[in-house]
This record gives C-alpha cells, structure tokens and sequence, in this order.
C-alpha cells in the first residue's frame, strides 16, 4: 500500500508548503483547495475515459432533435 500513499502524502506537503510561503491562513479554504487541485486531475481522465466510450451515433441522434453541436 506504501507505493499508493505516497504520491497523495507527498502532493498534501507540497501544497501545505506552498500555502505557508503564500502566507495563507491554514483552514477549511486551504482543505477546499487542496482536494479540488488533488481531484481535478482525477475527475478530468475518468470523464474522459467515459466520453471516448460514447457510440457517435448517439451525438447524430442528438442533433436530429435540435441539440447544438
């Protein structure tokens, strides 16, 4: 399981240390900060993935009802 923390214990050190030399006050918005910039990249391959899945037929089908390209 060592392997799998690390990059995530690294990233939460790195982003402390950063908030600190930005003179940040150490809170809930810095908490809020560091999961979204830990979660985005996540989220943007997940989406991806699933949009790459998507059969094309169904944007055609979709534009044959009036949805906008």
């Amino acid at each position: 399981m060592l392997p799998l923390v690390i990059p995530e214990v690294m990233m939460g050190v790195a982003l402390m240390l950063l908030f600190v030399m930005l003179k940040m006050p150490l809170g809930l918005t810095t908490v809020i900060l560091g999961h979204i910039a830990f979660n985005i990249p996540l989220v943007t391959i997940m989406i991806r993935t699933r949009l790459r899945k998507l059969d094309p037929a169904l944007g055609e089908a979709a534009a044959d009802l009036g949805a906008d390209s």
